[in-house]
């Protein structure tokens, strides 16, 4: 609840609009973040009034 989240490609957006921190499962490179936003191993967790933009790191294949 309270947890807006976009994705497109590999751009994804999480804004946490409530008052308890947010932990979701999308991890990436920080672009731009707002407030307190910790990235970790496989999850991202946002404080209350946070937001962050993440791109995803895919990992290519040699061809």
């Amino acid at each position: 609840p309270g947890v807006l989240g976009y994705r497109r490609n590999d751009i994804i957006v999480l804004a946490n609009l409530g008052q308890e921190l947010a932990t979701v499962r999308y991890t990436g490179e920080v672009l731009v973040d707002t407030g307190q936003v910790a990235v970790g191993a496989g999850r991202t967790t946002l404080f209350p009034d946070s937001a962050v933009v993440l791109q995803t790191v895919v990992p290519r294949v040699a061809g």
